[in-house]
């Protein structure tokens, strides 16, 4: 999953600014993290009036939960669940209803799969 967005500096001097992607896994079937940091970027010295866009890759891996393995606990089995993902994408953590000046979209994910070991 691939999300793109656009950043521009309103202000009068030149500035930094760290897009960061956080994402819920709220149909999760095991716990799972509340809300956790999947991808991020830092954009340096965008002038005034100044746009960037920047693209930002979600793996499998950021938004996979992790099964209990009753043969061995040193064994993970990790998967994509079917279900909501919700995305927000923004300069900082969303607050517990999303808000907090971030974009937020909500993705279907159609099927579980079981990722690979590493």
């Amino acid at each position: 999953l691939t999300v793109t967005v656009t950043v521009t500096n309103t202000g009068d001097m030149a500035s930094d600014e760290v897009v960061q992607v956080y994402v819920k896994t709220p149909d999760s079937t095991v716990p799972s993290p509340q809300i956790r940091l999947a991808a991020f970027d830092r954009l340096t010295n965008i002038a005034p009036g100044e746009s960037r866009t920047v693209e930002l890759t979600l793996t499998p891996e950021s938004h996979a939960v992790v099964y209990p393995n009753a043969d061995s606990v040193y064994v993970e089995q990790t998967a994509v669940e079917s279900g909501a993902l919700e995305v927000y994408v923004g300069g900082a953590q969303p607050d517990d209803d999303g808000t907090n000046g971030v974009l937020s979209a909500s993705v279907s994910i159609s099927d579980t799969t079981m990722l690979k070991a590493c």
